[in-house]
C-alpha cells in the first residue's frame, strides 16, 4: 500500500509500519492523515475521540486531537503520542495489551542479558 493511500478499511491498516510497536523493526509514527482516518473508520468525533483517550474536551471538540489532525506542514500540527495511538490501535482490534507486554519480555531479556 502506497503511503500516499489512505486504508479504507480497519483490516487495511494492519499491513502498515505505524501499527507495529516503536520497538519494532520497520516501525514508523503515524501521520496527521493515518490518525484522522483510522478515527473516522472507527467512528468517532475529535470530541469522542478526546474523551475516549482522557483529553481535555470542550463544546468546540477536542484540541489535541485537532492539532495531531492538522497537516504537518501547518505550524499548529502536533504527532500523537506513541500511548495514545497505541489506545487507538488497542480499540480498533490492531493491536493487544499482549502483544506490547511479549515486546517488553523480549527486550527485558535483552537488556538483562547485557546487565542494564
Amino acid at each position: 500500500m502506497s503511503e500516499s493511500v489512505l486504508p479504507l478499511t480497519i483490516a487495511d491498516y494492519a499491513r502498515l509500519p505505524c501499527v507495529l510497536h516503536k520497538f519494532e523493526p520497520g516501525y514508523v509514527p503515524p501521520g496527521a492523515a493515518q490518525v484522522k482516518q483510522l478515527r473516522l473508520l472507527m467512528g468517532y468525533s475529535q470530541a469522542q475521540l478526546g474523551v475516549l483517550l482522557g483529553k481535555a474536551v470542550s463544546q468546540k471538540g477536542c484540541d489535541k486531537v485537532y492539532k495531531w489532525e492538522l497537516p504537518e506542514t501547518s505550524k499548529y500540527h502536533k504527532p500523537i503520542e506513541y500511548l495514545a495511538w497505541r489506545q487507538m490501535l488497542y480499540c480498533a482490534g490492531l493491536a493487544t495489551i499482549e502483544d506490547d507486554i511479549a515486546i517488553a519480555d523480549k527486550y527485558k531479556e535483552i537488556l538483562n542479558a547485557q546487565n542494564l
